[in-house]
């Protein structure tokens, strides 16, 4: 059995945190500022749309953020990674 979770601690210790650091609050309210997505939820993210400004990246039809999360495979030790959204 597999089991996708969220991980915070892991993105919170990525390198790209210290500097484009944000939570999903924040970044949802950019894009549909009348909503109220993921307020009172502490989902940290790191701004994939002020890392691609400040490198000069294109930002056109890509993600806003990036959240850590976690699975387990069959309960072994989880395997954490980054994902889009």
């Amino acid at each position: 059995m597999r089991e996708v979770y969220m991980c915070p601690d892991y993105l919170v210790s990525h390198p790209l945190f210290m500097d484009y650091g944000s939570d999903l609050a924040t970044l949802a309210k950019k894009d549909y500022p009348a909503k109220d997505y993921f307020c009172g939820k502490e989902i940290p993210s790191i701004d994939l749309d002020e890392f691609e400004r400040n490198t000069k990246r294109s930002n056109d039809c890509t993600a806003d953020g990036v959240v850590g999360i976690a699975d387990v495979v069959d309960a072994k030790a989880p395997t954490h990674n980054l994902a889009a959204c």
